[in-house]
């Protein structure tokens, strides 16, 4: 569920923050300008009451928002996610 304050925009950048891009990776992704994602990324600080793109990242996550992982699941061949689940080790 988005929070009516955070635009389905601001949302796609940050889902983007959270998986380790830079601004200028998200405007070539999103197909924007850097100064455009700086812009959704600010507006996404302050709506969210964090200073730092890593408190932006923690936020959304623990709210749910958008999924650790793309997809919303570990790449199941990845042995540290399957450790750290409680799977086999690899």
């Amino acid at each position: 569920m988005r929070p009516r304050n955070l635009t389905p925009r601001e949302l796609e950048v940050v889902a983007l923050v959270v998986e380790g891009l830079e601004n200028e990776e998200i405007a070539e992704q999103l197909m924007i300008s850097p100064h455009t994602v700086q812009s959704h990324v600010s507006n996404a600080l302050a709506k969210l009451q964090v200073r730092t793109r890593t408190q932006l990242a923690v936020a959304v996550l623990r709210r749910g928002l958008v999924p650790l992982h793309p997809g919303g699941a570990p790449p199941v061949d990845d042995p540290a996610s399957a450790r750290a689940l409680g799977g086999a080790e690899g």
